[in-house]
């Protein structure tokens, strides 16, 4: 059973992604006088490190975040579009040098490529992003619905009046898929259940050995609410398992450069001379409209992978699938509802 506090959870790390379902937003802590700082630092380290999961790979993404930093590198804030866009401008004329040793392009030919290339990219886009925008809406559903299906059971339980051992029983199995469902990753989610420490099962199985047992206490619909949850629990699964593959992520990014390098090697004419800056001596040099071109479709491209990508992580991307106040409200509630039995 993991560690609660305050009604905040966090999910943990997985070969994949992240699962965050409620965002910890606890303050953070006041001026520490001289004589505690020492302790102070020490217990900084260790949350430090439980945040990271114990994973030394993640203590700079951990660290960043409580800085700020990776919040504002992330690329829907207009800092991370803007830092783009000034690294295409200014590697323009490195792009530029190396495309000047081939041959002349064949413009004709070039316009042909280029907006060949460019439907793909764009096909293949809109495709990624669909599928993506799907699968999150599907997912969000299925979360929601076995969220708000754990409370009920509980008040069935309640209302069945079970033998206090028995009922109590039942509510720290409900309890430890909540906290499976929050905190851990879907691996080891499947891993439980493959070495049959399955909650919900055992939870069914309670309930089925206690209604034969006895025939004063009617639980057919606790015992329908319980079916109900694993099979919600198993579409929830089976989508988080559905995401894009990572093939379709590195095909647009190869047709990303393919775009970026075609227009620049196909504009070499109309930019006969540049500089590191773009202007010398208080005046513009002759490239620097191909050039500002040049560094907003870079922008751009990188700003749709990265939606696309994006939208393919619901665990951990700026559509945070369960910054969602309804999955949130419901899995506080239950807890606070189960906490008292235990």
């Amino acid at each position: 059973k993991r560690a609660r506090a305050a009604g905040y959870f966090v999910k943990g790390d997985d070969a994949d992604e992240t699962r965050t379902y409620v965002v910890d937003d606890e303050p953070p802590p006041r001026a520490v006088p001289i004589h505690r700082r020492t302790r102070f630092l020490r217990l900084q380290a260790r949350s430090l490190w439980r945040a990271a999961d114990g994973n030394p790979l993640r203590v700079h993404r951990v660290l960043g975040e409580r800085m700020g930093l990776v919040e504002a590198m992330e690329w829907y804030r207009p800092q991370f579009r803007a830092g783009v866009v000034a690294a295409a401008y200014l590697a323009y004329p490195v792009v530029v040098d190396v495309l000047s040793r081939l041959p002349p392009p064949n413009s004709v030919e070039g316009q042909y490529y280029f907006s060949l290339i460019s439907i793909v990219y764009a096909t293949l886009t809109a495709a990624t992003i669909t599928d993506a925008s799907t699968r999150l809406s599907a997912l969000r559903a299925a979360a929601v619905e076995e969220s708000s299906m754990l409370l009920p059971l509980v008040k069935r339980l309640e209302a069945a009046r079970l033998d206090g051992a028995v009922f109590k029983y039942a509510a720290g199995r409900l309890w430890d898929h909540a906290s499976l469902f929050i905190s851990s990753s879907r691996a080891y989610e499947l891993e439980a259940i493959g070495a049959c420490d399955d909650a919900l099962v055992e939870v069914l199985e309670l309930l089925l050995a206690y209604d034969q047992a006895n025939d004063d206490v009617d639980l057919r619909e606790a015992m329908a609410s319980a079916e109900k949850l694993i099979e919600a629990r198993g579409r929830r699964l089976s989508l988080e398992n559905s995401s894009v593959p990572q093939t379709q992520y590195d095909v647009l990014k190869a047709l990303s450069a393919a775009l970026v390098l075609a227009y620049a090697y196909l504009t070499l004419d109309a930019a006969p001379e540049t500089t590191a800056f773009g202007f010398e001596g208080g005046a513009f040099d002759a490239s620097i409209g191909v050039r500002v071109l040049f560094s907003c479709v870079a922008g751009a491209l990188v700003v749709f992978n990265s939606l696309s990508e994006d939208l393919n992580r619901p665990f951990d991307g700026s559509s945070k699938l369960l910054s969602s106040e309804t999955v949130s409200s419901s899995l506080r509630q239950l807890r606070a509802t189960i906490e008292p039995h235990l």
